[in-house]
């Protein structure tokens, strides 16, 4: 069982196994809420919460509503016991008028975890993050269990609502010089942060851009994005990042203000033309020690976080007129992957000042020279869409070489930047000013490839000396990951008599900032009368408990390197109906690098809880 779709919440399954004959006159098909019956939940993404109101069965309305009021929950404003507010959607069969319902299906009830119905009051206290939506999917009498596999689809229609109840202010402050006729910078503030001001200002060759706003408590929020983009003939050669506060010394705010580079342009010549930087802001926890409100003025910003950014945009002449030239020496990132660094000395010592020209010096020897190899090596190949990466030589015009890209199987032709079958190699040489790029062409790819470089002499040029002539990844490798996939799975051996929860499963095409942080959120209901508490160990060391409770229970760890953090048991009420016990487990799996295959961990519940 399931949903249609879902935006900023998942749905739970059931997945039973029955036998045919199996049927609800019998009470042999699964009885989680009662008879013939089973339970999905709702529940919120991190930043957002769930309604049961929000929600309906295929767009139709409740055909009736119920209250189940508690007997120790209460409203502070009024001191009335809260209710849940059950939705019914029964089949017409049934008298309804949900006629989107699975004939085996004779109603479903939908209410939250939380009690936040003021009957007495008719109002509505809000409903919190810890907030699930129960599903209670109930079968007609007379379904009965066929010999074939049965999927009945419940079609649940709805939205989750950002988590906006509490907001704390937001402020950042960002000092970029020199400004200057060399490159532009363009500013933007995220139109959908809350009350968002961007006040930009000039002075003294220094531009400053103030963002401030609203974030929600817990969330990272995007404020504001630079874009530095070098004029026509220029390139930057130096992008410093510096950060600090004013003086209030309050430096343990840092781990709050986040600044990522996702975006670098680079040209034929590695040479960096444009960078987008984004800045993000989380408030600390209330726990944390620091105020998030910053007590400060009527908005609450008591003081301003400076982020220093200082530019050099710049361009190497050439003797003879024309731009262009070798610069920097020593390659700037991306270029992490470096063979060799070229040195003021290996160039004859010819190099003295900060901005040298560089001049091109034909050799009159017979044999050239390569003297460094610049590839980008740290960075997997984007196996998803696919991407065209540089490699780029210096050396002595006119020194030749061959490359040999393989992906395992096939090597790459240049002529039609295809991987073909064929024995095929970049037969190239180094241009008349020193330097020659060739332009990698990678394919999207759906299973994990490792590319090898291997840089070969032709006509007795000379290689740098750590590159030993042919050998095989003698330049390097890099890593093109398929799909991997990180499985959370839970069970008890004995002690919780319920059903376990669906596994979560984390599928990865690619890592990235996006996709390496991952938040979930089951709950686990006991059997009747059970009753779940944590154990200690929970409480003083939460995340290294929960991750000594975990094994690798299928595929392999190998290369996988991940983190967790976050990790709450939360206890909820009994469910009356039931007095079945009832508890969440959530947290964050960051994954920092993706194994060489699919793994699967399963949690221990008994380690983690006792149950009595």
């Amino acid at each position: 069982m399931g949903h249609n779709a879902n935006t900023n919440y998942t749905v739970s399954q059931s997945i039973t196994t029955e036998i045919n004959g199996d049927s609800v006159a019998l009470g042999t098909l699964p009885n989680q809420a009662g008879n013939g019956s089973v339970i999905l939940t709702i529940t919120p993404n991190a930043g957002f919460t769930v309604n049961a109101s929000d929600f309906t069965i295929g767009g139709i309305t409740a055909d009736s509503t119920s209250n189940s009021t508690s007997t120790t929950v209460t409203n502070p404003a009024t001191g009335n016991y809260l209710s849940s507010v059950q939705y019914n959607y029964i089949a017409p069969s049934a008298g309804g008028t949900n006629t989107i319902l699975p004939n085996q299906v004779e109603n479903v009830v939908m209410f939250n975890s939380e009690y936040d119905y003021d009957a007495t009051a008719s109002s509505y206290v809000p409903v919190t993050a810890n907030n699930v939506v129960y599903v209670y999917v109930f079968f007609i009498n007379t379904f009965q269990m066929p010999s074939a596999n049965v999927t009945l689809n419940i079609d649940i229609d709805g939205s989750a609502t950002a988590n906006n109840a509490i907001q704390y202010p937001a402020v950042w402050e960002t000092w970029t010089s020199p400004t200057n006729t060399d490159y532009t910078l363009s500013v933007t503030g995220n139109s959908s942060l809350t009350n968002m001001n961007l006040a930009q200002s000039t002075n003294s060759n220094t531009a400053l851009n103030n963002i401030s706003g609203l974030v929600d408590d817990g969330v990272q929020t995007l404020l504001m994005t630079k874009v530095f983009t070098s004029n026509s003939g220029f390139y930057f050669t130096d992008i410093t990042e510096q950060e600090q506060f004013t003086a209030f010394g309050l430096a343990n705010w840092l781990p709050y203000f986040d600044t990522q580079i996702t975006s670098q342009v680079f040209n034929t010549n590695g040479e960096e033309t444009s960078r987008t930087i984004e800045f993000y802001y989380t408030n600390p926890p209330l726990n944390s020690g620091l105020d998030p409100t910053f007590g400060g003025n009527t908005y609450g910003l008591g003081f301003l976080f400076e982020y220093i950014i200082g530019t050099s945009a710049t361009v190497y002449p050439l003797a003879g007129g024309g731009t262009g030239g070798i610069a920097p020496l020593a390659p700037q990132p991306p270029f992490g992957g470096l063979v060799n660094i070229t040195s003021s000395t290996e160039l004859g010592g010819e190099v003295e000042d900060v901005n040298p020209a560089i001049t091109t010096i034909p050799d009159t020897s017979f044999f050239g020279d390569i003297t460094n190899v610049v590839l980008d090596t740290t960075r997997e190949i984007n196996a998803k869409g696919g991407e065209t990466r540089s490699l780029t030589l210096y050396g002595t015009a006119g020194a030749a070489y061959s490359i040999s890209i393989s992906n395992g199987s096939n090597t790459y032709d240049d002529s039609s930047d295809t991987f073909t079958s064929g024995a095929t190699q970049i037969d190239g040489e180094i241009g008349s000013e020193g330097v020659t790029t060739h332009e990698i062409v990678f394919p999207a790819i759906t299973s994990t490839v490792t590319y090898t470089f291997t840089l070969s002499s032709r006509f007795g040029t000379t290689l740098p000396a750590n590159i030993v002539d042919g050998s095989s990844g003698n330049i390097g490798s890099i890593a093109c990951t398929g799909t991997r996939t990180f499985t959370l799975a839970f069970a008890s051996a004995s002690d919780i008599s319920a059903s376990m929860p669906s596994d979560i499963v984390f599928s990865f095409a690619e890592l990235n900032t996006e996709t390496a942080t991952n938040t979930f959120k089951v709950e686990i209901t006991g059997d009747a009368g059970e009753q779940f508490v944590s154990v200690d160990a929970i409480g003083e060391a939460p995340d290294a408990t929960a991750r000594a409770a975990m094994s690798v229970t299928s595929g392999s760890e190998s290369g996988w390197d991940w983190a967790m953090s976050g990790f709450s048991i939360a206890h909820s009420s009994v469910l009356e109906e039931t007095n079945q016990d009832r508890m969440t487990i959530g947290g964050t799996i960051t994954v920092q690098t993706l194994g060489s295959s699919d793994v699967k961990y399963t949690l221990a519940l008994d380690s983690i809880t006792n149950v009595s």
